[in-house]
């Protein structure tokens, strides 16, 4: 059958961007990539578009001394890299004073939350090299274990996969000075939280709380296996990451952005908290006569002291609804006020109501 056959380039040939190639296709330009990647450079431009491949380990291409090169140079003067791209931002607002946007996108594991860093830690150090003693964009850096902890999983493609859309807004002044920054997140993954598929984990933080000082005192001494939550994968460990040092650096950070010993020590109560949570197991299937099993009661008290809440049985059984002024509960025989109201089996577009 016909197949398509493009021409292809000299042997060996590479080169920083990929309109710089004779012979400009799909296959040259991966091609291209294979080249620049065995030789480590994993930054390839295409035009004013940047390409990043993920090498999947730690090279010797990023810090303060590599970002000597990128100040005040047009895009392409300087090797493809992750700081050119933030430097052709920042300069254009200096220049413009009109707002920048840098877009990372890829699928999962392409290295987008590695790449988000790289770019906020050239904009912190080039705003500092404009305003000395400036610490802002310093502290806006620490907030990124927060988000790692509380948004980023080990999934089967990549052991600090960020499940979660982020939007960071930072401001800036007329001279290129941080003013602040804006975190916005959408799209969470949240049932995570109550299954994970074969080989992944759920978020990073509950196996820090799980590998903190805290353990015992949170009720999290029987260890990750006996919580539901985290051993329905049968993982518990990911390369590369070590949970211990990892909660470290996440209670560091809460510091940072002003939470005390004892909010931060309530934020961990309410991580166990839903561990304990999920281990609770109810009798009478889906129906609205269910109750929490009696073998649950130890778990039940441990998530009514870490979430400092009462009567949890009951609100986990029961399901009140109020349509057309009056209330019924689903596991209740009747409503609590005015009439008409039937009882609601579980499904809040099923119930009925008569006047």
């Amino acid at each position: 059958r016909p197949v398509d056959v493009a021409h292809a380039n000299p042997d060996g040939m590479s080169a920083p961007d990929a309109c710089f190639l004779i012979h400009i296709s799909e296959a040259t330009i991966l091609d291209n990539l294979r080249h620049r990647f065995k030789a480590n450079s994993i930054y390839t431009y295409t035009g004013s578009i940047l390409i990043a491949v993920n090498p999947f380990q730690l090279l010797p291409v990023y810090g303060t001394d590599k970002m000597e090169p990128y100040p005040n140079k047009p895009l392409g003067i300087a090797e493809p890299h992750a700081y050119a791209m933030a430097e052709e931002a920042y300069k254009t607002y200096v220049r413009s004073k009109g707002s920048q946007s840098l877009v990372v996108s890829g699928e999962s594991g392409s290295g987008k939350t590695e790449t988000n860093k790289h770019l906020m830690q050239y904009i912190a150090w080039r705003t500092r090299s404009e305003m000395v003693g400036d610490d802002l964009a310093g502290a806006i850096l620490k907030v990124n274990p927060i988000l790692e902890s509380f948004g980023n999983a080990k999934t089967s493609r990549n052991n600090n996969s960020s499940r979660f859309g982020k939007f960071v807004k930072v401001g800036l002044s007329e001279k290129g000075r941080v003013l602040g920054a804006i975190t916005r997140q959408y799209l969470l993954e949240k049932s995570r939280i109550p299954f994970q598929s074969k080989g992944e984990r759920t978020y990073h933080v509950f196996y820090q709380v799980m590998a903190s000082p805290h353990q015992k005192a949170l009720g999290l001494g029987d260890g990750p296996a006996k919580f539901w939550y985290m051993s329905q994968s049968g993982t518990y460990t990911a390369d590369g990451i070590d949970d211990k040092e990892w909660f470290a650096n996440t209670t560091s950070s809460l510091g940072s952005i002003g939470l005390d010993a004892d909010r931060t020590m309530q934020l961990y109560k309410l991580i166990a908290g839903v561990l304990h949570l999920g281990n609770v197991c109810f009798d009478g299937g889906d129906d609205a006569d269910s109750s929490v099993g009696a073998a649950s009661a130890a778990t039940l008290a441990a998530a009514e002291e870490l979430l400092g809440l009462r009567g949890l049985a009951r609100d986990l059984t029961i399901h009140e609804v109020q349509a057309g002024g009056g209330r019924a509960q689903a596991g209740s025989r009747a409503p609590t006020s005015g009439a008409g109201v039937v009882k609601h089996e579980r499904d809040a577009t099923s119930f009925g109501l008569f006047s």
